[in-house]
């Protein structure tokens, strides 16, 4: 497969990153997921767009403007014979190398790196059946609402959550923040139904804005079904008939359980399941 590395398209194997890249030492950069849809890459300005919003949060100033880092993307997908087809998309940006410590004066060009591979979906059972999550019994490290756009490429915390949570037969690990607010899933957008209407957490309790998350309220408002951020607590998502979650490799997957609490694969869940496909590949 062919990578593309500041302004180059190479092979894999000849891409090279320095061993003082901030990125690799210190987690210090953003990346974005994209999903393509029979060569079609779906909301990739948004994901470009925030890409560019976590850069500007972290003081990281790429050489590229946004279109050409979509540019770049098609050119990635058409090297690897991907253009026509559904594959998955990851666009990485570092600060690059330099800097001393924590500190990030003195640091150099930022890294730009963009990967493509072929897409392997979830087998059709787990979204007919739905798949098991458990809440996090301890706090995620804090994000702010001024965070909400940073997806960060240390994901070390959400690591964590999964190594002392997760098990066998766990899908997802459902964090919350330090004030026992639910926030996100470790690597998910999270959504539950009662009483017909659809919940999910606000960005004041610290979670990643998800594209995703995003279409799906797009999508719950255009057909009428009521939507509500707030500040939930673990018990509010106990309490629900139905949920689901969230992101742009998995699209909107329901959850057969939290904890010991059995929800139903509820006609909600499929509903906008089967909106956002047909948003998605049109």
């Amino acid at each position: 497969m062919y990578v593309y590395l500041n302004g180059e398209i190479l092979p894999e194997q000849d891409a090279r990153i320095p061993v003082t890249d901030r990125g690799f030492l210190l987690g210090d950069g953003v990346f974005e997921t994209m999903r393509v849809y029979d060569g079609h890459v779906f909301r990739m300005k948004r994901h470009i767009e925030r890409l560019f919003q976590g850069c500007e949060r972290l003081g990281i100033l790429p050489d590229m403007e946004e279109g050409q880092i979509g540019d770049s993307v098609i050119r990635l997908l058409q090297k690897n014979g991907l253009d026509r087809g559904d594959a998955i998309i990851r666009v990485t940006v570092s600060r690059g190398s330099g800097g001393r410590g924590i500190d990030t004066k003195g640091a150099g060009s930022p890294t730009v790196l963009i990967t493509s591979s072929s897409y392997t979906p979830l087998p059709e059972e787990a979204y007919l059946q739905g798949v098991r999550a458990v809440l996090s019994k301890s706090p995620i490290s804090f994000r702010g609402p001024r965070d909400g756009e940073i997806k960060p490429i240390s994901f070390l915390p959400y690591i964590l959550q999964r190594l002392d949570h997760g098990g066998e037969g766990i899908f997802e690990v459902i964090m919350q923040n330090h004030e026992g607010y639910i926030t996100e899933g470790t690597a998910s957008n999270i959504f539950f139904v009662k009483e017909g209407i659809l919940h999910t957490p606000s960005p004041e309790t610290g979670l990643l804005k998800g594209v995703t998350r995003e279409v799906v309220m797009e999508i719950a408002t255009k057909e009428g079904i009521p939507v509500r951020e707030g500040l939930y607590r673990p018990e509010d998502l106990l309490g629900a008939r139905e949920a689901f979650i969230t992101n742009s490799i998995i699209e909107v997957m329901p959850l057969s359980s939290v904890d010991d609490r059995v929800l139903e694969i509820g006609t909600v869940s499929r509903k906008i399941r089967r909106l956002y496909q047909n948003v998605a590949k049109t």
